[in-house]
């Protein structure tokens, strides 16, 4: 139906956004390759990029096809591709001595594949049963964490690809200052400035294929001028290739593959479940940014079954968590293709003709360059959710950002993950307690009884009114605000400028609910009141609550309900 209502402009128009997200899809393709696969699994870039691009090449398409965002342009997720590239490290480094690499590569990417497959599963379901809604309770304190951190590991892959030098201790760090380490890592930083000074400074949807074209040339220039030969260059490793000879294919059945070490894949699967999370947050981001900038409102829910069902596919077929992406969605509605599907199946078609056709030309491209792009990334991760973030949250929340960030760079991702989530119970838990849940406190003088009683009575209970403390509790009872309460309880007992305190009456009517460890702190208060020779009244209790206070062996021999 799309095809028959065009016309020759916006048929030129919608090649041009295609071809223009293809050429940075197909090179983020490429830095996502050679981010995750290193080392001893170097001689298999070639098999790598081939399912990079595939995974661009499948995800993409069905995105176009089903997602309600028009356009779309979907690729390998650049927010979990260093968490992806971490469990692959592991799991190198956890096999056994000896292990053949072509038995690594399997394994390794048979690891991707079940991640693209689980998370697959899981963001069906959740949309399934329609619980999108769930990821609005994750603080945003520990979503900035998580990107930030991965920002930070983004640009340590980076660094390590064209130095071959991980960044794990002290050592490795100041041996990235030596001449010949330098001369390594140094032209990557310059080529992620200009990219960044491009993106700012040049036509949007223009910039980053202009920037990545002009450095390309600047290289060759500069090194013909040294007197360096191409083919020196990647002899010397300053190219992504040589490749070995492979033949390109859209479907990689690695789960099938009976040489993996499957019993490696499953001892890392506990990265599994931060790459799930990580890719609920960031569909949920993107859908959100995408319904602003089309002026759509988009069923969460159907986003969620869309991308379940893409990476299900991508993970069944060898592929690897392929999401939306905002920027390069953005970029296609301003090069002039602002309302149609067919952006996102041109740049799916032409992706897979360079898989076809066009693959041995990227063995040829500046390893700098695609180190510059992934710095890039990176540092825009953490500009956004490190330092922007700073006039967006309260200090202590700030805090919980900055926890993340020194843990995932000290220690490891899943350990800065438990940290943040840790840092904003705590904080949620400070926070929390300080809300007052006495909606008021009176004394027995101010609060009299609706009894009628002669002149005698009225006068003794005026005068001894003042050793009757009332407190009105409303909400939800926790131990933060259970504590709260028994300490101003503890205060009053204190105060010697008032009568002896004989009577404590705590209302609970409007209370909600409670725990059973803040019922722990009812019967840590009526020990006191047996200590302190004062009578705990209840009253407005539930039975619900009442069994939780029995359950939590509360005595009750000076207390009353």
């Amino acid at each position: 139906h799309e095809l028959r209502n065009l016309n020759a402009d916006d048929f030129m128009s919608i090649l041009l956004a295609g071809i223009i997200a293809g050429i940075v899809t197909l090179i983020s393709s490429v830095s996502f390759a050679a981010l995750i696969f290193h080392g001893e699994l170097t001689p298999y870039m070639s098999s790598a990029i081939t399912i990079l691009i595939s995974t661009a090449v499948v995800v993409g398409s069905i995105f176009s096809l089903f997602s309600a965002a028009r356009p779309v342009v979907a690729l390998p997720d650049d927010d979990t591709a260093p968490v992806l590239a971490l469990m692959v490290t592991l799991i190198i480094a956890s096999s056994p001595e000896g292990t053949p690499a072509d038995v690594l590569f399997v394994t390794t990417f048979g690891a991707l594949a079940c991640a693209a497959l689980l998370t697959g599963i899981v963001l069906t379901v959740l949309g399934y049963f329609r619980l999108g809604s769930l990821v609005r309770y994750l603080p945003y304190s520990v979503m900035g964490g998580y990107f930030a951190g991965a920002g930070w590991l983004m640009i340590q892959g980076a660094l390590r690809m064209v130095c071959d030098l991980p960044l794990a201790s002290v050592a490795n760090f100041f041996a990235l200052f030596e001449l010949e380490v330098l001369w390594r890592w140094l032209p990557a930083v310059v080529a992620a400035i200009s990219i960044r000074w491009a993106i700012r400074n040049w036509h949007r949807a223009l910039a980053m294929p202009a920037i990545l074209l002009l450095l390309t040339l600047v290289f060759y220039a500069l090194t013909a001028l040294a007197g360096l030969s191409p083919t020196q260059l990647m002899a010397d490793g300053w190219l992504l290739g040589p490749f070995p000879q492979t033949t390109p294919q859209l479907f990689n059945p690695v789960l099938f593959e009976g040489s993996a070490d499957w019993s490696l894949v499953v001892s890392h699967m506990s990265s599994v479940g931060t790459i799930i999370m990580l890719s609920a947050v960031s569909l949920m981001l993107t859908a959100s940014g995408l319904s602003v900038v089309q002026r759509n409102n988009f069923d969460i829910n159907r986003e969620l079954m869309v991308a379940g069902f893409a990476n299900t596919v991508s993970g069944v077929g060898g592929g690897l968590i392929a999401l939306p992406s905002m920027s390069l969605t953005e970029l296609a509605m301003k090069v002039g293709a602002p309302n149609s599907r067919l952006v996102g199946l041109v740049v799916a078609l032409f992706c897979a003709l360079m898989l076809f056709f066009g693959l041995s030309l990227i063995a040829w491209f500046p390893k700098m360059i695609v180190a510059g792009l992934l710095i890039f990334l990176g540092i825009s991760l953490l500009e956004r959710w490190l330092i922007e973030a700073r006039k967006k949250l309260p200090r202590l929340e700030y805090l919980v950002v900055v926890m993340i960030v020194l843990a995932v760079a000290a220690v490891g991702f899943l350990e800065g993950v438990m940290v943040g989530l840790l840092g904003a119970i705590v904080l949620f838990v400070i926070n929390y307690s300080r809300i007052n849940v006495v909606r008021y406190a009176l004394t027995g003088k101010e609060r009299g009884s609706n009894v009628e009683r002669n002149s005698a009575e009225e006068k003794l209970l005026r005068d001894t009114g003042g050793q009757t403390l009332i407190l009105k509790l409303e909400g939800y009872l926790f131990f933060g605000t259970a504590a709260a309460l028994a300490r101003r309880i503890e205060d009053r007992l204190a105060d010697t400028t008032q009568p002896t305190l004989r009577y404590a009456v705590l209302d609970f009517a409007q209370v909600t609910e409670m725990d059973s460890s803040a019922a722990l702190s009812f019967m840590k208060l009526a020990q006191e009141a047996s200590q302190f020779n004062f009578f705990l009244v209840l009253t407005g209790l539930t039975h619900k609550m009442q069994k939780r206070l029995m359950g939590s062996w509360f005595e009750d021999e000076n207390t009353s309900y």
